[in-house]
């Protein structure tokens, strides 16, 4: 018999592509959900995976916190801690508090506050105070310098947010320095926030050490 003529391939092979086997349209129909929009979409390329109503605008509500939360610790891993420091100021007897989004830093005793576990203002005092003891002898401080320059604070309110949700007690302007979330009652989860939570947070690292006569 003649021999077939051979057939033409690619020169360069094609990758392997990957077939879904399963679905989340019986989870995402489940009633406990109401009702559901949202897309899940391949990093790398953005290729939509998964979709439901997903040119319906929604507010997100606080399904956003979880979805952020998940991103952040899948990025920077479970162990990572936001660190607020205290740096020497650019002048003799000053220091610079700096806040990098940190908003559990508490003004109260340790428990007294609705988040728990929270780090205090007393403690970070007392150490600053050992450091700039021993750095500093004999040199008080006249002056607490606040840092909160790591976000822009710009960004710190969104207008579209009425201001009720802040007086109000439910949101905090977002700023890098602040303690208690920002709350007039740090026990409360619920309270009324301020509108300058980068100055309230001076107020207690200056009385957690005594002898201190700081100008904010």
């Amino acid at each position: 018999k003649p021999t077939p003529a051979s057939r033409a391939v690619p020169a360069d092979k094609v990758a392997a592509v990957g077939i879904p086997t399963c679905s989340i349209s019986a989870l995402a129909s489940e009633s406990t959900l109401g009702k559901l929009y949202g897309s899940v979409l391949k990093t790398s390329g953005g290729t939509a995976l998964y979709s439901v109503l997903p040119d319906d605008p929604q507010a997100p509500a606080s399904d956003l916190k979880l979805l952020t939360a998940a991103a952040a610790i899948a990025k920077l891993g479970p162990s990572f801690q936001i660190t607020t420091k205290v740096v020497d100021g650019v002048t003799p007897g000053s220091i610079t508090l700096v806040g990098e989004g940190d908003p559990t830093l508490s003004a109260v005793a340790a428990g007294g506050s609705v988040y728990t576990g929270a780090p205090t203002m007393a403690s970070l005092a007392s150490k600053t105070l050992a450091a700039y003891d021993t750095a500093h002898p004999g040199v008080p401080i006249t002056n607490v310098v606040l840092d909160s320059t790591y976000w822009d604070p710009n960004d710190n309110w969104n207008s579209a947010v009425p201001r009720s949700e802040q007086t109000g007690g439910f949101l905090s302007k977002t700023t890098a320095l602040q303690v208690d979330g920002d709350r007039q009652n740090p026990k409360l989860q619920v309270s009324p926030r301020s509108s300058d939570p980068v100055a309230a947070a001076a107020r207690p690292m200056a009385s957690s050490a005594s002898g201190w006569a700081p100008s904010c």
